[in-house]
């Protein structure tokens, strides 16, 4: 009446064209949450652990030099050793990678076995043989061997129950990365402590 114009309609919510903030949920946010949510955290301390006692066996004895190489030379071989993880419907391509990460995998193991037994051959070789005798030396020998075969295996499981998470939820190098950094900070600590322990004694 007084030449005013009406209030604007507010707009209807129900409305396909209407904005509502409230729309369409961020699929970034959504995918980062859902990764970080596989993050296997309990596995990736048992890794961890298990290498700590890696370290501590190679360093303990004070075995060579190349040891230590052999070891980091493996670490990485049987992270490699994942199957990528592919949707791809191609079985032959598929064959051939898990073909070469199974070959990756049992050649770190093997390399790790050979590491972990050429140390723990040198527990006690300071020590006079007559003293135990013969027998008990080869028994000793053999569970020592038996021990690096079983650390190896265990290790080799651990990765694989860390990976089967992280190939859905990361990438495949991702993945490798988060293994390899995981084991050498277990193999480090357990190698400081390892020789902090020799040098006290």
């Amino acid at each position: 009446m007084n030449g005013a114009s009406p209030p604007p309609t507010p707009p209807n919510p129900r409305l396909p064209n209407s904005k509502s903030p409230r729309s369409k949920p961020p699929k970034a946010v959504k995918r980062r949450r859902r990764s970080q949510s596989l993050m296997p955290w309990t596995q990736l301390i048992v890794l961890c652990l298990l290498y700590v006692g890696i370290g501590l066996l190679l360093s303990m004895p004070e075995p060579p030099a190349w040891v230590w190489l052999v070891t980091v030379i493996a670490v990485p071989l049987q992270a490699m050793g994942l199957t990528p993880f592919s949707p791809s419907k191609n079985l032959t391509k598929n064959s051939k990678r898990k073909r070469a990460a199974d070959m990756l995998s049992y050649l770190g193991g093997l390399l790790l076995v050979i590491a972990l037994s050429v140390a723990a051959n040198y527990i006690g070789s300071n020590q006079n043989l007559d003293e135990f005798g013969f027998s008990s030396a080869l028994i000793g020998l053999g569970l020592l061997t038996l021990l690096a075969v079983i650390l190896t295996a265990a290790s080799a499981l651990a990765i694989a129950q860390v990976g089967s998470p992280l190939m859905i939820g990361a990438q495949y190098w991702r993945s490798v990365t988060i293994v390899i950094v995981t084991s050498l900070v277990g193999l480090c600590v357990g190698g400081i402590t390892g020789l902090s322990l020799t040098a006290s004694l």
